[in-house]
């Protein structure tokens, strides 16, 4: 993900807001939080260099692009395909950085009872995360496959934290009714 092979950017926690609409989309926020110690990204954003943060923010995309196609994600039963649409850099402090996506997929949703089903690579999570699917009002979560506990509120958010070292990925699913 980073122009500069010799760029040592350590993952150190990551967080992925989900948010189903009753327009059929699904709007996804993922934030990755990295310690920079060579201050790449607070060097890059602080030179103001448009083209180089442009060309930065076009390699992150890419393969934030090339991992999304490398899942199968389907609603129901009907294959989807999210689509990266933004990318954004920040560097907090000289020694920490932040990517933030954007991503957008279609959702086949219908009355009743509804499914989200992704394959994956399986890996072990070299960071801790936290996820949050947030359903459309009314819709109640019925259950989820999704490799460790989750909580549910109000009926219609799923809330999971995923410690560092666990196995995640191979398939997870959210079922819930609308």
């Amino acid at each position: 993900m980073l122009v500069d092979e010799e760029v040592q950017l350590t993952p150190i926690h990551a967080s992925g807001y989900f948010r189903v609409t009753p327009g059929q989309e699904v709007l996804q926020v993922l934030v990755f939080k990295y310690l920079d110690p060579q201050g790449y990204y607070w060097s890059l954003l602080e030179t103001s260099d448009k083209g180089a943060i442009e060309r930065e923010k076009s390699i992150l995309s890419h393969n934030m692009q090339a991992a999304l196609d490398g899942e199968r994600v389907e609603f129901n039963g009907k294959r989807t395909r999210p689509r990266v649409r933004a990318v954004w850099l920040e560097a907090p402090t000289a020694s920490t950085a932040e990517v933030t996506f954007i991503i957008t997929f279609p959702a086949q949703l219908r009355r009743g009872v509804n499914r989200y089903s992704n394959w994956y690579e399986e890996e072990t999570a070299e960071y801790p995360y936290n996820v949050v699917w947030v359903m459309p009002d009314g819709s109640k979560i019925l259950g989820a496959k999704l490799g460790a506990p989750y909580k549910v509120l109000g009926g219609n958010i799923l809330l999971l934290h995923i410690p560092r070292g666990t196995r995640v990925g191979g398939y997870e699913e959210i079922v819930f009714k609308m």
